[in-house]
């Protein structure tokens, strides 16, 4: 069994002396990498099938993409966010296998870097359960421009998983999409309260549900939760 990876940039990598596109093209060309390069040059969003155990049927979907850095336009400062054409190209590939499943919608992961302005909400909500900690506030995009509710809309997207914000690895559900952090997974050259470690996240075949933990570099599990159909255990 061989080991494939996937990365997603963060605001961070464009703050190097190495050329994003550089970076990308680093990525892209190992043996490993399930990544692909868009026409500029740079890692493009990727839509990766997960195949059922008998081979036969795709069963799940995981989305990666590219959540920006830096806002670029004048006079809106903060952070970047995803694209017009990004949120409709996961609305238009989220119905096309809906479409393809006599209707029924695909169940799917988001993977990216920059939380969504939903996350502050969604946990702020005390009708919705989380699991985890929140030590900091949430550091969304400058702009909402509704990737989240295309997840919704389309009912593909079961959980959105991001990093950004070093002192949150809390998960939440709202709307029947999970939210959830990843955990800090660097050396001590940054802030963070928390030990280095990271999210786990087990699939079941067949079943819109999944489990997921912190995984601690000591070894330690914490934060253990389970969502099933739209709901956080």
């Amino acid at each position: 069994m061989s080991l494939n990876i996937c990365i997603v940039f963060g605001n961070h990598d464009p703050e190097t002396r190495i050329p994003r596109e550089e970076m990308s093209e680093m990525i892209a060309s190992s043996p490993f990498s399930l990544n692909e390069l868009n026409k500029e040059g740079r890692l493009a969003d990727v839509e990766l099938e997960v195949s059922s155990s008998s081979g036969k049927d795709v069963p799940l979907v995981l989305y990666c993409m590219d959540s920006q850095d830096y806002s670029r336009l004048e006079g809106v400062k903060g952070y970047g966010w995803f694209s017009v054409e990004q949120v409709e190209w996961l609305r238009k590939r989220c119905n096309v296998r809906t479409r393809r499943n006599d209707g029924i919608p695909v169940n799917s992961l988001a993977f990216f870097h920059i939380c969504l302005s939903e996350y502050s909400s969604a946990f702020a909500d005390h009708r919705n359960k989380s699991v985890g900690r929140r030590a900091e506030n949430e550091c969304p995009g400058a702009l909402n421009t509704g990737m989240f509710a295309a997840m919704v809309e389309t009912g593909s997207v079961m959980g959105v998983f991001a990093g950004h914000d070093h002192d949150n690895d809390y998960i939440v559900a709202d709307k029947g999409v999970a939210l959830g952090y990843g955990r800090f997974s660097g050396d001590d050259t940054t802030y963070t309260t928390f030990r280095s470690g990271v999210r786990v996240i087990v699939l079941e075949e067949g079943k819109r549900t999944f489990d997921t933990w912190i995984l601690e570099d000591e070894g330690r599990v914490v934060c253990r939760a389970c969502y099933e159909n739209g709901h956080l255990k």
